[in-house]
């Protein structure tokens, strides 16, 4: 097998012991530091995705990003470099405890489940990797129980960090296909939507629910269905499982399990601190990280009984062992099959659909990255208004369906741009208006539905929208001392929002050729480049109030609906600005 074909050869500094497991993405190898003289999990770039030099950019990039993460849930990047044959490799912490999903299978066996203690702990300890990963706008994608390895204490980290980031900004997949989990992806996710780390939230409320009630919330026999209830349906209440609850543990799950991003909690400390209302709540006074040793020991008496505090509510799916890798290859097949037929009955022929990349082996490292085809469902039934799914005229400016659970073969998931920034005119801020608009009674146009509530709070300094909204606009990003710069695809301009409350917006003016660093020098504190740069060195008043960069741009992506009296904005991290156009912000 070519799994085999780096088994005792010399990688870098690392001596390749034996292969672990071979996922979607990479090939894993158990390997040895031969300076350190420690193990390490070298993490393989398969060679079919290596001849992408967008990809393996991108790669590089994220791995150096996640690299600099340095928590102790998260597993440890060390290295990153290029083998041989040219596949980009990582060099990462060795994990040998098993994963989340390991125990979690084990427990079911056992006819046991963790303590609410327990299972908020853990929670608790994933939410903290998520906070931290979030802060340098890292997003998982991919966040279920066997990516949460166990250390021999017991601790829970996060792995596949870096892969999952690479994965959502480069088309690796065919038309009408989604990599992740179906059991713990987010409505958006299924839908193709531009994500942030609510997404992450998600994923996140349903391995509680799991912990909590010893069940996925959605079963389904085809991996199709699953999604469908992912974006469309609600799960059974937890309560109906477990009548010993306090209401405050049954909001973390509820909240963070929302369909609408807006309604779940907007970052992983709101997730945090209600997670430590709820742990005291069910009587214990602070979180305690040490109970998490129970993944480790899973000994009777640190357990409790399902058969004593399970309720299976009327209509409930029985737990059920996960589902084998053959299974799952068969049925990645069998939808596959599907998705040609539909595609060449309804093109009358035509060139042949790549299949997708199906499970690997699991083991104890790293489980199988399984890409399902997200082919044709029939007669979908109408969300209800609780069911939370895009307007019809706002999913058809996206090119999202309005009425299936998953896009179509036809359509790619929606990805947010890497931001291309290009000039159109001298830098002249915005103009502030001597008045601002009075409460309207009546508009023309719309409210974009995700900002209703907050235009409701600010509707007489706001006005009646100028211009419907938008969703998946291409951004850029930098922070600094003082504040932050913004950029927006859409009209080429740039915000530079002040932490004192105030703002002003600029013409992008940068050009292609022109130089990185527009005015100072490349040292530390370090001088913004480009668009940000040329606007920086050009405004006295801008250097002044914002004060050094205090980390490199990133894109992003962004919604907006620009109002008479200002705009609203919303970031990738969920975060809203409103901007009116007296240069005030909140």
């Amino acid at each position: 097998m070519d799994t085999e074909k780096f088994i005792g050869q010399q990688i870098d500094r690392y001596h390749i012991i034996s292969h672990i497991a071979r996922g979607g993405m990479a090939d894993v190898y158990l390997a040895e530091d031969i300076y350190l003289k420690r193990k390490v999990a070298l993490k393989v770039m398969l060679d079919t995705l290596s001849i992408d030099p967008q990809y393996v950019e991108r790669f590089r990039r994220e791995a150096q990003t996640v690299a600099k993460l340095d928590h102790n849930n998260i597993v440890q990047v060390y290295s990153t470099g290029l083998t041989p044959t040219q596949q980009p490799f990582l060099a990462m912490q060795f994990v040998d405890g098993g994963s989340l999903e390991d125990k979690l299978e084990q427990l079911l066996q056992r006819g046991k489940l963790l303590t609410t203690e327990q299972s908020l702990n853990i929670a608790r300890q994933i939410a903290l990797a998520l906070a931290q990963a979030h802060t340098v706008h890292i997003v998982h994608r991919d966040l279920k129980p066997s990516n949460v390895l166990i250390r021999p204490d017991g601790t829970p980290v996060l792995v596949d960090l870096g892969i999952a980031v690479a994965t959502d900004s480069t088309k690796l997949t065919q038309t009408g296909s989604l990599i992740g989990t179906p059991h713990y992806m987010s409505p958006e996710q299924v839908r193709g939507l531009p994500l942030d780390g609510r997404s992450d939230l998600y994923s996140l409320g349903i391995i509680l629910y799991e912990m909590l009630a010893g069940v996925r919330p959605f079963e389904a026999p085809e991996p199709i269905a699953v999604l469908h209830k992912q974006a469309y349906e609600n799960p059974i209440p937890l309560e109906k499982y477990r009548t010993d609850l306090s209401p405050q543990t049954l909001h973390v799950v509820e909240k963070a399990m929302q369909k609408d991003p807006m309604q779940r909690f907007q970052r992983a400390e709101d997730m945090i601190m209600a997670i430590d209302h709820a742990l005291q709540a069910e009587g214990v006074a602070a979180p305690n990280p040490q109970v998490t040793a129970v993944l480790t020991q899973m000994d009777d008496a640190s357990l409790i009984s399902r058969q004593h505090y399970l309720r299976i509510p009327t209509g409930a799916q029985q737990p059920q062992r996960p589902v084998p890798t053959w299974a799952i290859i068969a049925a990645a097949v069998l939808v596959t099959a599907v998705l040609l037929f539909f595609v060449f009955r309804g093109r009358g022929g035509g060139p042949a659909v790549d299949t997708p990349d199906t499970a690997s082996v699991r083991s104890e490292f790293i489980t199988a990255e399984v890409v399902y085809v997200t082919a044709i469902v029939t007669e979908t039934p109408e969300p209800t208004a609780e069911e939370v799914a895009p307007p019809v005229e706002e999913a058809a400016a996206e090119g999202v369906p309005t009425d299936t659970a998953v896009p179509t073969p036809t359509t790619e998931p929606t990805i947010a741009p890497t931001p291309t920034l290009l000039p159109t005119s001298t830098p002249f801020p915005t103009a502030v208006p001597t008045n601002i608009p009075a409460a309207p009674t009546a508009c023309t146009i719309a409210v974009f539905s995700p900002f209703a509530a907050t235009w409701d709070a600010n509707s007489a300094q706001l006005g009646c929208p100028k211009a419907a909204g938008k969703s998946g606009i291409g951004l850029a990003q930098e922070a600094f001392e003082g504040g932050r710069m913004i950029w927006r695809e859409d009209n080429d301009r740039i915000y530079v929002i002040y932490s004192g409350n105030s703002w002003a917006s600029y013409a992008d003016i940068w050009q292609e050729g022109d130089p990185d660093f527009a005015c100072g020098a490349q040292e530390s504190p370090p001088t913004p480049i480009r668009g940000f740069g040329k606007i920086w060195c050009a405004y006295d008043v801008v250097r002044s109030g914002l004060g050094n960069a205090a980390e490199g741009e990133w894109g992003d992506s962004a919604s907006a609906q620009d109002f008479n009296g200002g705009t609203i904005l919303q970031v990738g991290n969920g975060r809203i600005y409103v901007l009116y156009s007296n240069g005030v912000w909140r």
